[in-house]
């Protein structure tokens, strides 16, 4: 059994959805960010660094922290969603990168500037809007000359992007309104059963609440 940390976040998502598809056991550990558990003495054992999404189960000699290194190991732990061969794993593991260290702090970006913590410098928000933009024109581009992020077959590349795209992208004015290529990759995950169960269950959601 696979104990996950989380809190109902996109970052959450992504790994509810890799362990549906993987179809591997796990149980949820809420930690609620607003009352700052994740900064408090009992979590800060579990991850110094102080935030989610965090993994334990017994092959594991300590916790695992963050969607990039819990994508990976459980990718290599089942042998699935990760091709054979180093040229294609080297591709699923740069968009992997991508989507961790470039997409998602733009989109993280945007949301702090212009919701958590507001600013009244517009240049700021509209530096991480265009970078976004940029990125996901680069994500667009790249979907058009194959059916999955890296390629053919479906990966953790996917599993990493689809809340990204499905949820934090809807932030921006328009959403993903002009990716016609990204709405037909989303549009296909989104028929996945096991991608709908993920998708409730990193929300705290039953299938039939996240579709209502």
């Amino acid at each position: 059994m696979i104990s996950l940390w989380t809190a109902p976040t996109a970052n959450s998502q992504k790994v509810t959805v890799l362990l549906e598809l993987l179809e591997l056991h796990y149980e949820l550990i809420w930690v609620d960010l607003a009352a700052g558990e994740h900064l408090a003495p009992d979590f800060l054992r579990i991850n110094p660094v102080g935030r989610v999404p965090v993994i334990a189960e017994p092959d594991l000699d300590q916790p695992l922290y963050g969607t990039l290194a819990i994508s990976q190991y459980l990718a290599e732990k089942t042998g699935r969603l990760m091709p054979k061969g180093l040229p294609k794993r080297a591709r699923v593991q740069q968009w992997a990168a991508i989507l961790a260290s470039d997409l998602s702090p733009a989109l993280s970006g945007q949301y702090y500037f212009s919701t958590l913590y507001p600013t009244t410098d517009a240049s700021v928000v509209d530096l991480f809007v265009q970078t976004s933009h940029r990125l996901l024109e680069v994500m667009d581009r790249q979907l058009a000359a194959s059916d999955f992020l890296a390629g053919d077959a479906l990966s953790i590349a996917d599993t990493l992007g689809y809340p990204v795209a499905a949820n934090s992208v809807q932030r921006l004015d328009g959403g993903l309104s002009g990716y016609d290529h990204i709405r037909r990759w989303c549009d296909a995950l989104s028929g996945m059963s096991a991608v709908q169960r993920g998708m409730a269950a990193g929300l705290g959601q039953s299938e039939d609440q996240a579709a209502s």
